[in-house]
């Protein structure tokens, strides 16, 4: 995966979506290590960054995490502000020069990853902030898999972003190209 990363050599500050998926086998680090000094915030999703937290349940201390990277801010995008719950805090994308989303995701609608990444480029819209995004396309392990019809959008939801089918089969990658078409 770090060979693949030169493509950063030009931003010194770096924010990460990610959770224990963002692992790089051949370097036995997570890429929180792997971004060093230039990792500023990482914004961590529901039920934090090792799928410690059960739902519903608000990440008040990332103070575990600092053994990872003990330079970088960790920011909880779930419940943990009552004005950007659920969300991606504008004043925080400003700080970036860029931001890696690098968050393995299985293609089933109602894991809040994906809504995740959906409020992410919402508020990077309503909010006029021009920062470059690079994904991490990691395999959907369910990929080609479809099934369902699209969800309506009127019973959107955190759990469920308009126009996914319940089984969605897509990568990341794929996925992100779709909401920035959305």
């Amino acid at each position: 995966m770090k060979e693949n990363f030169d493509v950063l050599n030009d931003f010194n500050r770096i924010g990460l979506f990610a959770n224990q998926t963002s692992y790089d086998f051949s370097e036995n680090k997570y890429l929180i290590e792997i971004l060093g000094e230039k990792l500023r915030i990482v914004f961590v999703p529901e039920h934090g960054f090792f799928s410690e937290l059960q739902d519903q349940v608000t990440l008040d201390n990332a103070s575990a995490y600092k053994i990872l990277n003990p330079n970088a801010e960790y920011v909880s995008v779930y419940g943990s502000n009552k004005h950007y719950s659920l969300r991606f805090p504008p004043f925080k994308l400003l700080e970036l020069e860029c931001l890696i989303i690098d968050i393995q995701d299985i293609g089933v609608r109602y894991f809040t990853y994906i809504t995740s990444v959906f409020y992410l480029f919402e508020t990077l819209k309503i909010n006029k902030i021009d920062l470059p995004v690079f994904v991490v396309d990691r395999p959907n392990p369910n990929i080609g898999r479809i099934e369902g019809t699209p969800l309506q959008e009127e019973y959107k939801s955190f759990i469920g972003v308009a126009g996914l089918p319940h089984c969605y089969g897509l990568s990341l990658f794929d996925v992100v190209k779709w909401l920035k078409e959305k």
